[in-house]
C-alpha cells in the first residue's frame, strides 16, 4: 500500500453515514481542517554522568513543556519549535498537546517497505517521535478535505552544546578572605590586602578598578536588592549601594550573614536562623540542624518557581567546621506571602547517595537552570559539579564541560566561578577564564 489515507475518507464518512441512520439527530460535516495552536508536555531525557567514585550512572532532567515555545505557519503548514534545546533531550516520545479542527493523524513510512502508514494522534496523550521532523494531516470532519503540517523540533548537536573556554588576565591581584558578588551586571570582589578591605568591580573581567571598603568583613558581603550587606567590626549589619560608602542598618548584632533571596536578607544569630526584609524586624526562620549552617565560602542560588512565579526556590551552600566530610546544603521555599513562606532545611548528607563533596575554596553559581561549582578536592580542582534539584544531588561533569587548562598551576589563589550574563566566568589569582557554550 502506497497511501493508506484513501482508506481513511471512505471509513470517516461510513461512520457519519451509519450515525445518522441510527440517530434522527443530525450529523453536521465541515470542510476546515487546520491546528489552531500547539504545544508539548514535559521532556524527560535520562543522561549518563560520572558518580562521586568515577563510575557512570543515570541521572534524570525535565524540560517543562511549557518552556518550550512555537510557531505555527499556516501559509507554509510548518510547526516548529523556536529554540533550539539542549544537546541532551531526548525527544523519542514528545507528547503533544493542541487544538484543531478536524483529526490529526501523524505519518510513517513503514520500515518494511517504503509504504506509508497512518496514525490517530489524541492531544495530550499520545507521544509522537520528533528525532526527525514528523508529517501529520488534518482530517476535516466531512472526510474529504485535509491539509498537511510538518512538526520539527530542534536542539543542539554535541559541537555546539560544549563549554569552550578563553583565558585572559586582570590588572589585580586580589587579598585574603576574599567574597565575590555579582551586582548590576557587574563583579565585585571584596578582600583584605596590607591590612585594609579593598573593593574591586569590572565589567569586563580583565580592568578592575579598586576603593576601600571601610571597615566591614570582607567575607560576609551579599547582595540584597540591588545593595551590598555585611557585618562590621562590631557585628552589626551595614549596608552599601557602592561597596565603599557603608552605614549601619541593623540594631542587632549577628554571627554571620548568610543568603538573601529577593524577599529577605538571612543570618545566623547563634541558636537560629533569622531573616528581615528592613533589617529592624526579624523572624525565625530555622533551628533545627543548625550546627550545619555553612560559616565559610557561603553562597546562595535561587529560581523562580516554574509553577508558581510568586515562589522562589533557594539553595544555601557553603563548608562547616562540624562536617568535614562533605559540604553543607540547605534549601529553602520563599514567597512574600507568609503562608506559602518555608523555613531552611538541611540537606542530610547521609540521605543521599550523590552527596556534595567537601571542597576547599568552594565557589557556586546558578547556570543553564542547575547549580554548578568548583572547588579543590584533594588540593586540586578536579571538576565542574552540578545539581539539578537544587543542591540535593551533586554529579561532576566531563566532556562537555571540562575546567579550563591551567587552572591548577598556580595553587597560591582560590577559584571562584560566577555568571555573568550567558557567560561563565572564573577568576584565579591574576587569571581569568570566560566560558561560553559552543
Amino acid at each position: 500500500m502506497k497511501n493508506i489515507y484513501a482508506f481513511i475518507a471512505p471509513l470517516c464518512m461510513s461512520v457519519l453515514s451509519l450515525s445518522s441512520c441510527i440517530s434522527d439527530d443530525e450529523v453536521v460535516t465541515s470542510s476546515e481542517c487546520g491546528i489552531i495552536s500547539f504545544s508539548v508536555g514535559d521532556i524527560k531525557s535520562a543522561l549518563t554522568v560520572k558518580n562521586a567514585s568515577g563510575e557512570d550512572t543515570v541521572v534524570y532532567r525535565t524540560i517543562g513543556g511549557s518552556e518550550i515555545k512555537f510557531n505555527i505557519d499556516q501559509v507554509k503548514g510548518r510547526i516548529y519549535g523556536v529554540d533550539s534545546l539542549p544537546v541532551w533531550t531526548d525527544l523519542s516520545a514528545v507528547v503533544p498537546k493542541f487544538s484543531s479542527y478536524g483529526y490529526v493523524y501523524g505519518q510513517t513510512k513503514l520500515s518494511a517497505s517504503n509504504d506509508t502508514a497512518y496514525y490517530y494522534i489524541t492531544s495530550g496523550s499520545d507521544s509522537v517521535d520528533l528525532r526527525k521532523p514528523l508529517s501529520i494531516y488534518v482530517v476535516a470532519t466531512d472526510g474529504v478535505s485535509k491539509k498537511k503540517y510538518t512538526i520539527e523540533m530542534y536542539k543542539y548537536t554535541t559541537n555546539t552544546d560544549t563549554l569552550e573556554w578563553t583565558k585572559g588576565n586582570t590588572n589585580i591581584a586580589f587579598g585574603d578572605n576574599s567574597k565575590f558578588a555579582v551586582n548590576d551586571g557587574k563583579l565585585y570582589a571584596f578582600y583584605e590586602k596590607d591590612g585594609e578591605v579593598l573593593v574591586s568591580e569590572t565589567m569586563t573581567g580583565t580592568e578592575w578598578t579598586t576603593k576601600s571598603a571601610g571597615t566591614v568583613k570582607s567575607e560576609s558581603v551579599t547582595t540584597f536588592n540591588g545593595k551590598f550587606y555585611a557585618l562590621g567590626e562590631d557585628s552589626y549589619i551595614y549596608s552599601s549601594a557602592d561597596g565603599s560608602n557603608w552605614e549601619k542598618v541593623s540594631t542587632s548584632v549577628v554571627e554571620h550573614i548568610l543568603a538573601a533571596d529577593k524577599f529577605r536578607l538571612y543570618a545566623f544569630d547563634g541558636s537560629k536562623i533569622i531573616g528581615s526584609s528592613d533589617m529592624e524586624t526579624w523572624d525565625v526562620y530555622g533551628e533545627a540542624d543548625v550546627n550545619m549552617v555553612p560559616t565559610k565560602n557561603v553562597a546562595i542560588c535561587s529560581f523562580t518557581s516554574k509553577t508558581n512565579k510568586n515562589l522562589e526556590l533557594v539553595t544555601m551552600v557553603g563548608l562547616s567546621d562540624n562536617n568535614l566530610n562533605n559540604s553543607v546544603s540547605w534549601y529553602k521555599v520563599s514567597a512574600d506571602d507568609s503562608y506559602l513562606d518555608q523555613n531552611w532545611t538541611y540537606t542530610k548528607s547521609s540521605m543521599n547517595i550523590y552527596p556534595f563533596p567537601y571542597l576547599e575554596g568552594l565557589s557556586v553559581t546558578a547556570y543553564d537552570g542547575a547549580i554548578f561549582a568548583i572547588g579543590m578536592n584533594k588540593g586540586e580542582y578536579d571538576y565542574i559539579y552540578r545539581s539539578d534539584d537544587n543542591g540535593i544531588s551533586w554529579h561532576p561533569l566531563t566532556n562537555k564541560y571540562p575546567l579550563p587548562e591551567g587552572l591548577n598551576e598556580d595553587n597560591k589563589a582560590d577559584a571562584v566561578i560566577v555568571t555573568i550574563g550567558k557567560e561563565l566566568w572564573i577568576v584565579k589569582g591574576s587569571n581569568i577564564w570566560k566560558g561560553v557554550m559552543e
